[in-house]
């Protein structure tokens, strides 16, 4: 070994660092095998591969990544390259036996302190070998490939026509020369010209990734990748000839075209940045072996109402310009844009790449066939390789994905796309906005219902055997069940006949003065249930209205929404009385008896009201005021982003449609007991009061202080033989692992589904669940109100697979369509992520009093032929699955579920910039210690505060409690002097700082004094996901709820202690 050493080559430069990071990384190995078939002189070639060191010096080339700036050096000793010979004749498949060699060589990677090339001769059988090489990019790039083998295979012939070896003398440039003199580079005036180019192009460009990872394997940072493989047949090969002929594109740019069009309709970027390959060789290096190929960043700026004739004109000019900057390394260049923001990704992660793989091998008087083989790891999410054989071979694409990414489907239908768009190229006069990126077949099943498509994903219109309103229904079923069980609540029965009875009361009272709303201000009972049969039989709109809310939002919500008479109880009466008047309510309907002075000052603000004797003293028999199926049934109040709920309304025919489908998939029997464990001021409410009474079953309602015991509510489900039940993901964990620590292992024979809606459904809970009851099948739903509750449903009956992914929302229930748009309002292809837009029978008319916000947000349904005249944008993101299962995503705005209530951040900063210590606000979700996501307020106050940190915090959530329900109002605050923007100058939430829970407290941290106050604040701790708690900190104001006061109490029971969820809530301390 010599000490002479190296600076890299500007080529070597990326491979290097690169191979340096990730030692265990192999897409950096260039491997390929030439069939040989027939008669081979073995020792004739391998005395031809061992002399290749005496034509191409890349041999004596060896790296030592521990110095710097100049890392290779040369070794010049003897027979350092030969010929390894493996025999796989004797195997009994020895071609799969020899290609699973050659596959596992070039997953493995080199040791860059080693020998950077081997070379192997695989025996097939008699007269079949494969000469197999594998060598890294460090020594050697693709124009490098085909000199070389065409310098062995030449040789051969040569040698093997002649008995005496030519003497002749090396016509190779060297390529440790090409190094030696590529330093001059760095210090040249080409170099900072170079340089300048390149950060000027990107001066201003806000470099945005295109593609997301959406699968597992992307979290272990795995770089696996696929093989997708198009052969273009003759007449398609024809075409895109001529194409290229027509545009003066080749066909590298004619695919970036496509590319750059396709991302641009799909997600609207404006700035496309593709990588391409460039040989990056002058006129007397055309023959040297070595490293030279660039990969360059080509930017493409897209105008939809560009013509097709400019776009591309604009694009050649721009690839053309690039290639006389070919020499600056990608690796500087990506240095220079990172420290320059600070935080810029990597440029781009698509390259196209196309290769002419005509390598004319002479062997036998004949040719010699030469085909790649890839490393199953790839350093970028997408590669596009076109690689041509010559004029009559076919052409092929070749898709190199990321199994992080894409799936194979993926892969094949992205191809597809690419095509279709490339064809479309040919309309010069055409607008980009005109194309199309969807292929016909492909946008048939997105939009074709299931009787024209039987491979669509949307559902025809189908006859559930029912066209009355939903009191008509219950009305039916009752006059055949008169003495059954109806709704049953703490221990106490009523039966359909006493229900239908009690509802025909009250619609006869409420129809003495009706009015188009009727609120219903009560708490969870079958009080609830009779309320809202005789609303429906009143032809008046039932509108809950949630007890846990703020006495001034629930008259907000009168006012606004003019609602003109209440049903309520006296005890809830008194927290109204002292802010009602004429104008926020015109009737009370008091389900008990008032008392002389309620009735006193309900008189005296001029409201007219009526009690319990009222309601007896009306008719029962039947009754039901005229209405149709597309008569509004109720409205539900969801979070406003203007710090006003927006009331979303339900007909008849859609909550009828969303029954009946439901009862159909599931195929629940007549008779079965549903639990009402629901908000009544929730959409699920509805659903677990009306189906079962639209069916012949029986409403279980469980108490909230059972709820939040898992005890008894497990007792509850065993008594009542519940059938089925619906609950948040959160409170099923608890539930879960409340069950799983249980001394014997629970049975509820009876249970037949649990459904798990308004959050996203872990697999694991899924799994952990069946392992407990594998008779109980798991339903995932999805579905907003303004689409009278869920519109797809995924049924899973046994554990899921490990490496199973996402757990899918399902497909579209019976008469609803889904469609997935961009924010172009255009579809996007299967596997994109797209808003959720729903239309058919259960979208609803809009929102109440909000004209603005219903044209948002329910506009008309563009596809022909489908179901329903409207289309309802969620705001949801999802994408379908080549199965036609959908994938929820998440939220594309600020809105978000919190234990399955919708909630708009919005809506809370409104409330915040209300209060006159705050100059502006944001909130944002934060994962705290334990994993339980957290409403965190970021505030900036008018004044600074004196460190009183503890009383402002108090003050601001106090401030927010007076309007907004408890689930609304943050875990902390945190203040600051000013917000972090991004380049699209919007507050940056992810460059918000986490909260220091627990450290800005009044007074100093007091310690638990006995056995029992630790282990309550050991627990309180790791259900917080907070490190130090005292016997003073407020368990709410840490961060507490409902669902993990449940935990605190299962947990403290499992210690030994005995509490009830009651407890927490009265003492918070």
């Amino acid at each position: 070994m010599t000490n002479y050493q190296l600076n890299l080559h500007p080529s070597q430069e990326n491979i290097f660092y690169d191979q340096v990071i990730d030692p265990e990384n192999s897409y950096y190995n260039i491997c390929g095998y030439v069939i040989l078939q027939g008669k081979l002189d073995i020792t004739l070639f391998e005395s031809i591969i061992e002399s290749l060191p005496e034509y191409f010096d890349i041999y004596h080339l060896r790296f030592d990544p521990g110095v710097n700036p100049a890392p290779q050096y040369l070794e010049k000793s003897k027979n350092i390259c030969s010929l390894r010979k493996v025999d796989f004749s004797k195997y009994d498949f020895p071609l799969i036996a020899a290609k699973e060699f050659m596959q596992s060589k070039a997953d493995e990677a080199f040791d860059l302190e080693g020998e950077l090339f081997e070379n192997y001769m695989l025996r097939i059988d008699q007269d079949k070998y494969y000469f197999f090489f594998k060598y890294h990019h460090l020594l050697m790039d693709g124009v490098s490939v085909k000199i070389w083998t065409r310098h062995i295979f030449l040789e051969y012939e040569k040698l093997r026509l002649s008995s005496i070896k030519p003497i002749q003398s090396n016509s190779y440039r060297s390529y440790i020369k090409e190094i030696e003199e590529s330093t001059q580079y760095y210090n040249s005036a080409i170099y900072q010209e170079n340089k300048a180019y390149w950060l000027n192009k990107f001066r201003n460009i806000v470099i945005e990734p295109i593609l997301s990872p959406r699968y597992e394997i992307y979290q272990s940072n795995s770089l696996k990748c696929g093989t997708f493989s198009r052969l273009i047949n003759d007449q398609l090969k024809q075409d895109i000839k001529q194409l290229s002929d027509l545009t003066g594109c080749s066909l590298q740019q004619l695919t970036i075209a496509a590319l750059a069009i396709y991302y641009n309709q799909l997600n609207g970027f404006e700035n496309c940045i593709f990588g391409v390959s460039a040989f990056n060789r002058k006129k007397n290096q055309k023959d040297t072996v070595g490293t030279f190929a660039n990969i360059l960043p080509i930017l493409v700026k897209i105008d939809q109402d560009l013509p097709i004739r400019n776009f591309l004109k604009d694009l050649r000019t721009q690839q053309l310009g690039s290639y006389r900057h070919t020499s600056y390394p990608l690796r500087r260049l990506n240095s220079e844009l990172r420290s320059r923001s600070g935080e810029a990704p990597s440029l781009f992660q698509i390259t196209v790449d196309y290769r002419m793989l005509e390598f004319d091998l002479p062997f036998n008087e004949s040719k010699a066939e030469i085909q790649e083989i890839c490393s199953s790891r790839s350093n970028l999410p997408l590669q596009f390789k076109w690689q041509e054989f010559g004029e009559q071979q076919p052409l092929l694409l070749k898709l190199d994905y990321q199994l992080g990414y894409f799936t194979a489907e993926e892969a094949e239908l992205l191809t597809e796309r690419i095509l279709h768009i490339m064809l479309q190229l040919r309309q010069l006069d055409s607008l980009i906005s005109q194309l199309s990126i969807i292929p016909p077949v492909e946008y048939g099943r997105l939009v074709q219902l299931q009787d024209i498509n039987p491979r669509s994903f949307n559902p025809p219109m189908s006859d559930l055997g029912n066209s009355f309103p939903i009191d008509v229904v219950f009305s039916n079923i009752a006059a055949s069940h008169r003495d059954l069980p109806a709704v049953k609540h703490n221990g106490e029965v009523k039966t359909y006949r006493e229900l239908d009875e009690d509802s025909n009361s009250l619609a006869r009272l409420l129809s003495q003065k009706p009015t188009r709303f009727t609120g219903v201000y009560l708490s969870r009972s079958e009080t609830v249930v009779t309320a809202l049969l005789g609303i429906l039989k009143a032809a008046s709109t039932y509108v809950p209205l949630d007890t846990q809310n703020p006495p001034r939002r629930i008259l907000d919500c009168l006012i606004d929404n003019k609602i003109e008479t209440v049903i309520t109880s006296s005890e809830l009466l008194i927290g109204l009385l002292p802010m009602l008047d004429s104008h926020t309510a015109k009737r009370i309907i008091c389900v008990d008896f008032l008392t002389a002075e309620e009735k006193s000052k309900l008189s005296l603000l001029n409201i007219d009201y009526s009690d319990a004797a009222d309601i007896l003293n009306s008719d029962s028999s039947s009754f039901s005021n005229k209405k149709d199926i597309s008569s509004w049934a109720y409205m539900l109040f969801t979070s406003g982003s203007t710090g006003k709920p927006k009331g979303a309304i339900t007909t008849h025919a859609g909550a009828m449609n969303h029954i009946l489908s439901e009862i159909e998939l599931l195929k629940l029997g007549e008779g079965f007991r549903f639990l009402q464990s629901a908000s009544i001021a929730s959409d699920i409410s509805v659903w677990q009061m009306l189906a079962p009474l639209c069916h012949g079953g029986t409403v279980i309602i469980i108490d909230k202080e059972e709820l939040l015991d898992y005890d008894a509510l497990y007792a509850l489900l065993r008594k009542e033989e519940v059938t089925i039940v619906e609950f948040v993901p959160s409170y099923l964990t608890g539930l879960c692992n409340h069950f799983m620590a249980a001394p014997e292992k629970p049975t509820l024979l009876h249970l037949e589904w649990i459904m798990m809606v308004g959050e996203e459904v872990p697999v694991t809970l899924v799994n952990q669940w069946l392992s407990l009851f594998p008779a109980c099948q798991v339903l995932n739903g999805y579905g907003p109100c303004e689409a009278s509750d869920d519109i797809t449903q995924y049924a899973i009956q046994t554990l899921l697979p490990e490496g199973f992914g996402k757990v899918p929302i399902g497909r579209p229930i019976h008469n609803m369509n889904i469609f997935l748009l961009n924010k172009s309002q255009q579809l996007v292809p299967i596997g994109e992520p797209g808003e959720i837009c729903v239309s058919g029978i259960g979208v609803g008319p809009g929102y109440w009093l909000m004209p603005e916000k219903t044209a948002e947000s329910f506009i008309k349904n563009p596809f022909e032929n489908t179901l329903g005249e409207i289309l309802y944008k969620t705001g949801d993101l999802a994408r379908w699955r080549s199965d036609g299962q959908l994938e929820f995503l998440g939220r594309e705005d600020d809105q978000l579920k919190i234990r399955g209530f919708r909630v708009e951040l919005g809506e809370i900063e409104s409330i915040l910039n209300l209060h006159p210590l705050v100059a502006e606000s944001t909130v944002a979700v934060k994962l705290n210690e334990a994993g339980v996501k957290q409403l965190i307020a970021y505030v900036i106050l008018k004044k600074p505060m004196n460190d009183d940190f503890f009383s402002t915090k108090r003050i601001l959530s106090h401030h927010i409690a007076e309007y907004l329900p408890s689930h609304m109002i943050p875990t902390d605050h945190v203040f600051l002097d000013s917000f972090p923007y991004n380049l699209s100058d919007k507050i940056d939430k992810n460059r918000l700082p986490s909260p220091e829970t627990g450290t800005q407290k009044q007074g100093e941290h007091a310690p638990p004094t006995d056995k029992t106050q630790e282990l309550l604040c050991q627990i309180w701790q790791e259900l917080l996901g907070i490190s130090q708690i005292g016997i003073y900190d407020n368990f709410f104001e840490l961060g507490g709820d409902s669902i993990i006061t449940i935990q605190v109490v299962s947990r403290a029971r499992r210690a030994g202690i005995e509490i009830q969820p009651r407890d927490v809530f009265q003492h918070q301390t």
